[in-house]
């Protein structure tokens, strides 16, 4: 199995888990609306939505190794 197939498996198993969270969670749907109310009034937008950028990035890196190390062990 290459890297590659290893790397779309983790992420149809990311998204399968978190399009029901971000269609069905009230939660989720505020925070996700929140955010956005967030970014679209405050001044320095650019800032916030690289913060954002950054966290995403990790939730994904943290999802994608947990994936992998639990399909290797």
């Amino acid at each position: 199995m290459s890297l590659r197939t290893i790397f779309y498996q983790a992420e149809l198993s990311f998204w399968s888990v978190m399009i029901p969270l971000m269609t069905e969670s009230p939660t989720l749907k505020g925070i996700i609306r929140g955010a956005y109310l967030l970014a679209k009034t405050t001044f320095n937008a650019s800032w916030l939505l690289a913060s954002l950028a950054w966290s995403v990035l990790g939730l994904v890196l943290g999802l994608s190794l947990g994936l992998l190390i639990g399909w290797i062990a």
